[in-house]
């Protein structure tokens, strides 16, 4: 063994570190990277099998197919609301029931809130049964 120049002798238990650490730090054979990979690869985790790297571009492909034509065919179809649109005829309806309201609210007389119901009646096709 190699004396250290500042110590002229080591302690027995600084020997058996220095041998344990000469043994750990020279193999008894040479690796190759290979090998050490082979060997360390499952001990710090590494996947066994490698994934196929043409999915990739595969996958980003119809991701980008799915946001481009999938998703705006939902959008192009026609939105049925649940409140239907007023049509030109159901203006003066709307305005008819709207004077109905304001006559109950001003207090107005029976003819003229009867006069309203039959205009009323008439724009819609019903008989009033008064």
């Amino acid at each position: 063994m190699k004396q250290h120049p500042t110590k002229d002798k080591l302690s027995p238990t600084e020997q058996v570190l220095e041998q344990r650490l000469r043994a750990n730090a020279k193999p008894d054979k040479a690796v190759a990277w290979h090998e050490l990979a082979d060997q360390l690869g499952p001990a710090l985790g590494a996947p066994k099998k490698r994934w196929p790297l043409w999915l990739a571009p595969v996958g980003i492909a119809a991701a980008v197919a799915w946001l481009m034509v999938v998703q705006p065919q939902a959008t192009l179809q026609p939105e049925t609301s649940p409140s239907p649109m007023l049509l030109a005829g159901n203006y003066s309806l709307d305005t008819l029931d709207r004077q109905l309201q304001r006559a109950y609210i001003d207090g107005a007389d029976a003819a003229e809130i009867e006069a309203l119901w039959q205009r009323r009646a008439a724009l819609t096709g019903q008989e009033t049964s008064s």
